[in-house]
């Protein structure tokens, strides 16, 4: 491979040397040119060559229907739509989505954050005394370690809903932030976040989560959504878009 290869899939743009045109009184720019798309259908490494399709000027109409072949000098990757098979990506969330979406949310506010903790610290704080009050009934004084505090997904979802779960982990979360930062030997000892299972277990199809109880529907609801990053698994060439894989195996198509 060389600075002039190109993979079938690849976008490509032609070079500033080929969208000049003669004109009289002199060679101009041709706009038109310089913005062309074009997605690399086949290479022929030995001649050189390769054959692009084009968007057509409309670029949401598609791609023109016959490839072109040009040389390998006169086109040139773009410099921003790379995609290879393989890549690892993160999914962008550029428009609003349902609250119920697994895509990675928008960041929270200064305000959000400031509300869950505040829960969450409340939440901390009532199960860290509860299990004061359970080593002193079985007879030890010993100061709690609040690592040991009820941390089980499950348990917490049915005492304070997924709200609370979030709440309780964005407390302890901010927590290790600070500990870490101000005392390295209090971030050896930080807080576990809330026990949501297995991130990577397959998700329970839909038709099987319809028949199961609101409780083991919210346990679904708090486990790790992965659906935000994965692996590219197949780039088309007929449009722009990618087929990409995520962390729970699932498949999804996303336009590039």
């Amino acid at each position: 491979m060389d600075d002039q290869d190109v993979w079938p899939s690849d976008y490509v743009l032609l070079k500033p040397g080929e969208v000049l045109m003669d004109q009289p009184g002199g060679v101009n720019f041709d706009k038109k040119k310089s913005d062309m798309l074009g997605i690399v259908q086949s290479v022929n490494a030995k001649e050189r060559t390769t054959n692009v399709k084009w968007f057509s000027e409309e670029r949401d109409q598609g791609l023109e229907q016959e490839a072109e072949e040009f040389s390998l000098y006169e086109i040139m990757s773009h410099p921003d739509l790379k995609f290879r098979m393989g890549d690892l990506v993160v999914i962008s969330r550029e428009r609003e989505q349902s609250p119920s979406s697994d895509i990675a949310p928008r960041a929270p506010s200064v305000d959000d954050i400031v509300l869950l903790v505040g829960r969450g610290n409340e939440i901390f704080n009532e199960l860290l005394q509860e299990r004061t009050r359970s080593l002193k009934a079985g007879g030890k004084s010993e100061p709690v370690d609040p690592r040991s505090i009820e941390r089980r997904g499950d348990v917490l979802l049915g005492r304070y809903g997924v709200e609370g779960v979030e709440a309780l982990d964005r407390y302890l979360s901010e927590t290790n932030k600070m500990a870490a930062e101000t005392d390295k030997l209090a971030a050896q000892t930080t807080y576990w976040l809330v026990d949501r299972g297995n991130p990577l277990q397959p998700p329970v199809p839909e038709d099987v989560l319809s028949t199961l109880s609101e409780h083991e529907r919210d346990l679904e609801t708090i486990r790790p959504p992965l659906h935000w990053i994965g692996q590219i698994w197949k780039v088309h060439q007929d449009r722009p878009s990618a087929l990409i894989r995520f962390m729970d195996g699932t498949l999804e198509e996303f336009p590039v």
